[in-house]
């Protein structure tokens, strides 16, 4: 009789956690569509405040150095690399529109986006990212996390205003990966030494 009720309370209990279950995923799906909808009606619009809010204290938002993860989630929407991936996970052009290795692999060329500004109106040109590259490999200024991403590059050379070279120590097929939109993203460089409290102006957009 005992084992009668048990099998019988068992089955009630799995009767009642289905039909809630069920009940609760309609109501979480309703939701979503609601959202999505909502979402459809929104247009997004140039300007406006990014507010962020973390577990703990940011010392800065200089990308070339604080590599915290908390800072790291407000950062990935600030700046930019010459580099992106998509949502497949392959690379495709972020500030440079095209990029191409010498036969040796010791060097590639990138091409950057013309018209491209930073959000101070600074032009992101051939200049700006070798001295962003400068300032990454720079020991007292870059983290030990971002300087290791490029540690294979030695040189930026400016070709022209839109071309810039990349030397490496070695043949290295990684270079397009290491100057991504992350770990390597480019700062408006009149702006490095106001970039850890005033980032919102240097995003390149």
């Amino acid at each position: 009789m005992a084992e009668q009720q048990t099998g019988r309370a068992s089955e009630f209990s799995r009767r009642q956690f289905l039909a809630g279950t069920s009940g609760a995923l309609v109501g979480i799906s309703a939701l979503g569509l609601a959202g999505q909808a909502a979402a459809v009606k929104r247009h997004p619009q140039r300007g406006g405040t990014l507010e962020f809010s973390s577990r703990g204290d940011i010392a800065g938002l200089d990308a070339h150095k604080h590599n915290v993860n908390h800072a790291i989630n407000a950062t990935a929407v600030l700046y930019t690399g010459l580099t992106d991936l998509d949502l497949q996970g392959k690379i495709i052009p972020g500030l440079a529109e095209s990029w191409e290795p010498s036969k040796d692999l010791k060097s590639w060329v990138f091409r950057l986006r013309k018209g491209a500004l930073f959000h101070n109106g600074r032009e992101i040109d051939a200049e700006a990212v070798r001295l962003n590259i400068e300032r990454i490999k720079d020991p007292k200024i870059g983290g030990n996390w971002e300087r290791g991403a490029i540690a294979s590059i030695t040189k930026a050379e400016v070709i022209d205003r839109y071309t810039v070279r990349l030397h490496t120590r070695e043949p290295d097929a990684s270079v397009p990966t290491a100057v991504m939109h992350y770990p390597t993203r480019m700062i408006a460089p009149d702006a490095f030494d106001k970039v850890a409290e005033q980032p919102r102006w240097h995003r390149a957009v």
